[in-house]
């Protein structure tokens, strides 16, 4: 039989997890088929030992296999060689028109050792040569010793940790089968000659058979699917040459699926769940007692509230591509700014991993084609100085931005809104540069004479290193806002020279929800004064500050400064310990539902506190700020609290900070 090991990748977040083999996949690949090559009865190999190692650019070989004719199966033995338990979520072979797992019947939890056993099949259906893919889906429970930092060493089990998906290609050819050779006549004889000696009868042609029919096919239709959580999809089935029989719908190989996959009606009514699961992409079959063909299935593939819309042109840049370039990815331009000076709204612009000039970008998208720049590996597309923006509707998503000698990573200017900073990693910015007044991320949206600004999001970004190490310098914040109806969410802030959050100057209706922000000099979040520029602003008012983790910060945790700020800010169950200048201090705003930790607390409320932000800061079991959250909003506000965490993992209960207990990352982009 082959023998597939798999192995976590090396490069990875958390670190203590880099050298755990997750699991060996076992391929037992037949010998026989169809076009005549023996085989063991069995479908397999009859040893171990005359396997090799297979690697991930090997390819499973179904070779020629007649047209609409099933395979042989080749068994998948699924072993699980690590000490922990192992969940496999999701086999999935595409396209499913071809290539069939069978005997799948959903999540199933392998402990040590243990083995499942599922079979894959070829069902061609054209004379013609198939390419597909096998992708396991898989995440692992680790017990594991607990890291250094203010945690105490112990042994813990950790939640189910999702790792990188497996994909194997497969292959087969579909060939049609010869007809019979029409039957011989013999050869004339002849005059005067003898008759040659008796021959047996000729054989016979057969009988006639009526016309073959259609060939029997069924489709599932739609073929694919986008939804976000807790949304329906009607799911019709379209059959040809097929005898009447009752279906029965599958999600995942489960008749009806379940709260975890998505559940389906006898009907074909699909409906997603509430969070999205391990495995973003569900399969929907179908099966029947009277069904005698390889069924069709669609794939779903459910998003959060974040997951943008799969639509719109694609652009492409690379290290090693050129501006004189086309664009597409055969073809990539060189540089971001080129990319912005051609692309027009809807447009996303996908960055490979590489080293690039910061651009400044000025084009406009639109509230209804917004355009996009996406690192396509989080972190991958390095900038080396800081991005301005002047264009609004532009998200920009992954990227890894420092700026040691420069004043800012992301810079939205004036009169710019609805700009999106989402899934970024920011780090030594300013740290030579001397003191600034600015903010890693800078945004100001105040505009003189009431003129639109504002709506920015930023969320879901890792902000550390921020501002001279000397102490000095009162004005390098992380995030720095001017103006109002900006969203702050789900970011881990840490060492930061002055303020992790700064709001100053005409900050009103703003939400700052969910964040984790440790070790600000001066501080962790402020709401300031306000320059009484917008007409709805005259004093910094109507914000909600909730659900958010604030510690070890040199200043106060929570500060309100100035005469100017309003008596409608709320400050809501916040989660606060060892602030220098005290936890929350305020002047006319309210705060309710606010948790002290003790030390004890403290020590156990991450899996890896470093106060650097190189730790690992998702929530450790019985974390203090587990489920003490709120969804309350100030009045004139709506819908202060992200639905998914830092790593789009959905919030199925109120938990404080940019992680939510159990959290495990979704596949990449997460926005």
């Amino acid at each position: 039989m082959r023998l597939l090991k798999l192995f976590t990748p090396s490069k990875r977040s958390r670190k203590q997890f880099a050298e755990i083999s997750i699991f060996s996949l076992l391929l037992s690949v037949a010998l026989g088929c169809s076009s005549g090559l023996s085989g063991t009865s069995a479908n397999r190999m009859p040893s171990a030992v005359d396997g090799v190692q297979l690697s991930r650019s090997n390819v499973v070989n179904f070779g020629r296999q007649p047209v609409n004719a099933v395979s042989s199966p080749r068994v998948l033995d699924i072993e699980n060689d690590t000490l922990s338990n192992l969940l496999v979520s999701s086999v999935i072979a595409t396209p499913s028109t071809v290539f069939k797992v069978s005997g799948w019947q959903g999540p199933v939890t392998l402990a040590p050792h243990q083995t499942l056993q599922v079979k894959l099949l070829f069902y061609p259906s054209r004379n013609t040569n198939y390419h597909g893919s096998l992708t396991i889906y898989k995440s692992y429970q680790q017990t594991m010793h607990g890291p250094g930092g203010i945690r105490p060493a112990q042994f813990v089990t950790r939640p189910y940790v999702q790792v990188e998906d497996e994909t194997y290609l497969l292959t087969g050819q579909g060939i049609l089968l010869p007809n019979p050779p029409a039957p011989s006549q013999p050869a004339p004889q002849p005059s005067g000659s003898q008759p040659p000696a008796q021959q047996p009868p000729a054989p016979q042609p057969p009988a006639p058979q009526p016309p073959a029919g259609p060939t029997p096919t069924l489709q599932i239709v739609p073929p694919a699917a986008l939804l976000q959580t807790q949304q329906s999809q009607q799911f019709t089935i379209e059959a040809q040459g097929l005898n009447s029989f009752t279906p029965t719908w599958l999600v995942n190989g489960m008749p009806g699926g379940n709260s975890v996959v998505g559940t389906i009606s006898s009907a074909g009514l699909y409906t997603s769940p509430q969070s999205v699961p391990v495995n973003s992409t569900v399969q929907i079959s179908v099966t029947g007692a009277q069904l005698s063909v390889i069924p069709s299935s669609a794939l779903v593939t459910i998003g959060s509230e974040n997951t943008p819309p799969s639509q719109g042109p694609q652009y492409y840049v690379s290290e090693n591509g050129s501006d004189s370039n086309d664009g597409s990815q055969a073809s990539p331009w060189a540089t971001i700014g080129h990319a912005d000076a051609v692309v027009q709204p809807g447009a996303t612009v996908h960055v490979a991993p590489g080293t690039y000039e910061a651009p400044n970008t000025k084009t406009n998208g639109t509230a209804s084609a917004r355009i996009r720049f996406v690192s396509d590996v989080r972190g991958g597309a390095q900038l080396l100085s800081g991005w301005g923006v002047y264009g609004s509707y532009v998200d920009i998503v992954g990227f890894d931005i420092s700026n040691p000698g420069g004043w800012a990573a992301i810079t939205a200017y004036n009169q710019t809104s609805h700009v999106r900073i989402e899934g970024n990693i920011i780090h030594d910015v300013s740290t030579t540069a001397g003191c600034v007044l600015a903010g890693a991320i800078s945004l100001d949206a105040v505009v003189s004479g009431g003129a639109p600004g504002g709506y920015h999001e930023i969320v879901g970004n890792l902000i550390r290193n921020i501002g001279p190490s000397d102490g000095s310098c009162n004005t390098d914040h992380a995030i720095y806002i001017k103006g109002g109806w900006n969203k702050i969410e789900n970011n881990v802030i840490a060492r930061v020279i002055s303020w992790g959050v700064m709001i100053y100057g005409d900050g009103c209706y703003n939400t700052v929800s969910n964040n984790t922000v440790l070790n600000g000099n001066r501080g962790g979040i402020m709401i300031s004064q306000a320059y009484d520029l917008h007409p709805d602003c005259a004093l910094a008012d109507h914000n909600t500050v909730s659900n958010n983790i604030v510690m070890n910060n040199g200043g106060a945790g929570i500060e309100e400064y100035s005469t100017q700020t309003g008596p409608n800010n709320v400050y809501l169950n916040n989660v606060v310990y060892n602030n220098g200048g005290g936890d929350i201090q305020l002047l006319t705003g309210t705060s309710s539902g606010t948790v002290t930790l003790t030390s004890a607390q403290a020590q156990n409320l991450f899996f890896n506190y470093q106060d650097d932000g190189t730790g690992d800061y998702g929530l450790a079991p019985g974390a203090a700020a587990v489920g003490v959250g709120t969804s309350i909003c100030t009045a004139g506000q709506s819908n202060c609290v992200p639905t998914v965490d830092f790593q789009v993992f959905s919030r199925t209960q109120l938990d404080a900070g940019a992680y939510a207990f159990g959290s495990v990352p979704a596949a990449w982009p997460w926005y």
